[in-house]
Order: C-alpha cells, then sequence, then structure tokens
C-alpha cells in the first residue's frame, strides 16, 4: 500500500506539556503531516466527524469539554479515550489509533482490580481490530514512547523523515 502523502494525524491530548512534546516530534518525525490537536472528548469527535483523519494519538483519560476560561470542562473521564476508539470505530473506521498514556495501569473492575498496559493493549485490540495499533507508556519529553510511536507510524502507513528512526 503507498503511504499517505498528507496524512492527518490528531493528537488527542489535555496536558499542555505532553502535547507540546508529542506535537514537536510528530512534526519532526512526518514533516509533511496536517496536525490537529484536540484536548477534550468534544472536540475529538468534532474533528473525527468532519475530516479524514489518518492516525488518532490518544490519551485515555480526558475532560468532556474543552477547557475554557469561563468553565472547567467537566470532570476527566478516566477511560475517555475509550469513548473516543468507539467512535472511530463505529464513523471513522479507516482511522489508525494509538493510545499514548502516562498511566501504568488502568481499574479493570469495580473491586479495585488493576490492569497494567499490555492487558489494555489486549483488550483494546481484540474490541477495535487491527486499526488500534498500540498502547504506549508516555514517560516525559524524551522517553521511549518516541520509538513506539515511530513504530506505530509505520504500522499505519505513514511515511515517516527516515532521519528520525537513525538517531
Amino acid at each position: 500500500m503507498k503511504p499517505t502523502n498528507n496524512p492527518l494525524v490528531l493528537i488527542i491530548e489535555d496536558d499542555e506539556p505532553k502535547l507540546q512534546a508529542v506535537h514537536f516530534f510528530l512534526q519532526e518525525s512526518i514533516p509533511n503531516a496536517n496536525l490537529e490537536i484536540a484536548t477534550s472528548l468534544s472536540s475529538a469527535i468534532r474533528v473525527l466527524s468532519t475530516h479524514a483523519v489518518t492516525l488518532a494519538v490518544i490519551d485515555m483519560s480526558l475532560p468532556t469539554f474543552d477547557v475554557s476560561k469561563d468553565r472547567t470542562g467537566g470532570q476527566p473521564q478516566g477511560f475517555g479515550g475509550s469513548d473516543i476508539l468507539r467512535f472511530i470505530e463505529a464513523k471513522s473506521p479507516s482511522t489508525y489509533s494509538v493510545v499514548l498514556t502516562q498511566y501504568e495501569e488502568f481499574p479493570s473492575d469495580r473491586n479495585g482490580g488493576r490492569k497494567d498496559l499490555n492487558a489494555l493493549k489486549e483488550e483494546l485490540h481484540q474490541k477495535f481490530g487491527s486499526r488500534f495499533l498500540d498502547v504506549i507508556y508516555y514517560s516525559g519529553q524524551l522517553g521511549d514512547w518516541r520509538d513506539a510511536l515511530l513504530t506505530a507510524l509505520i504500522n499505519a502507513r505513514i511515511e515517516i523523515n527516515n532521519e528520525d528512526i537513525n538517531s
């Protein structure tokens, strides 16, 4: 399959330092991409409803609405990213997705059980199929997440700047 020439990559993230690091990394890795930012569940759904998104980089915990000076954006939804994945599956099935999270585990049940990122990845693969690429642990601006995200870009058939692979 031919790589996408000008892919639209949607970064769905409400944490400003993480957003800036991911945005900069993607600008450097795929300079031909159009990068779009959504900071809440509602703004992500708005972009996914109106644009052909090649790849969505999704934070798992997001507020319902964009934060503004006169409102808080609502409570962060611990699995807001799952809501976005369900929307992608139903309304934007050609979109690839990857979860980029700062959490190492997530609740697995109402009784206080926990699941690690590998268990979450397996669960999401089962629910959302081959267009769901990975769950990646974000650990700061220069963490290992960069290599894992490059792999996701390749799997989404996005042409990347080859200089970044070797650095």
